[in-house]
């Protein structure tokens, strides 16, 4: 199932700034006005986050992240932690991950503990979700860098469109 294969689900989507950066690049292709450059920076990317999400008006935040060493795979987040804290997604990735692997992409999904821009802003867009009990849904997906040719041709961008939009 599409993420908007039921009712017309209102889609964030974000990813941090860089000219290099293949989460930036990326979202570059995606066509939609809900969408968020992220600052780099650690604290700054999470209040823009948030600031969007308060209002609880998002179905999906769908945040892409550039991933270190990623080659010829994507990366869906099934949960991140830092320190103790532990966060599950609460979005049901099963249909997402079985598009992607369909078009011909190599998904794993894993879980990160680690503090990085992306993982940060991941953990505490799930933490803001939960206290506050959102109905917004979050994931995080990471990509491999432009340079690895699983990205070079718009596919993925066309591929992430065709599953969150239509």
């Amino acid at each position: 199932m599409k993420a908007n294969s039921q009712q017309k689900a209102k889609i964030l989507v974000c990813g941090f700034k860089g000219e290099t950066n293949s989460a930036k690049i990326l979202l570059d292709k995606i066509s939609t006005s809900n969408k968020i450059f992220l600052e780099n920076d650690m604290d700054k990317s999470v209040a823009q986050i948030i600031d969007a999400i308060k209002d609880n008006t998002f179905d999906l935040v769908v945040q892409i992240g550039q991933g270190s060493g990623l080659v010829r795979c994507i990366d869906i987040e099934k949960s991140v932690s830092q320190g103790a804290d532990v966060f599950m997604s609460n979005y049901d990735f099963t249909a997402m991950r079985n598009f992607l692997m369909d078009a011909g992409y190599h998904v794993n999904v894993t879980h990160e503990n680690t503090n990085f821009l992306c993982n940060n802003a991941f953990f505490h867009t799930l933490k803001y979700i939960s206290e506050n009990n959102l109905k917004t849904q979050s994931i995080a997906i990471h990509i491999p860098s432009m340079s690895d040719s699983i990205l070079c041709k718009n596919k993925l961008a066309e591929t992430l469109s065709e599953f969150l939009f239509c």
